[in-house]
């Protein structure tokens, strides 16, 4: 979150947010930037109303989301479904 200081003098620097030592990202498994790729270079992707989908598999929803399934097959054939893989 930005917080905007309204009394700020003309010139000084604007302070930036960091994020708390708290909160830990979420394991990124290996595959998934991999089938991003493949998918931004799809003709099937579809971008409407802020929702990311594939028109050969409308149901999926948030494609972002079925990336990271595991069982998930590419239904034009551009990354396999993945087995016994851990998180990098």
């Amino acid at each position: 979150m930005r917080v905007i200081d309204l009394n700020r003098k003309p010139g000084e620097p604007v302070k930036t947010h960091k994020p708390s030592p708290l909160v830990r990202p979420k394991p990124r498994p290996s595959f998934v930037p991999a089938r991003e790729a493949a998918c931004k270079a799809c003709e099937h992707q579809a971008v409407e109303s802020f929702t990311e989908l594939c028109d050969l598999r409308r149901e999926w929803g948030c494609l972002g989301k079925a990336r990271w399934a595991i069982a998930n097959e590419c239904p034009g054939g551009k990354w396999p479904k993945t087995v016994n893989l851990k998180p990098v």
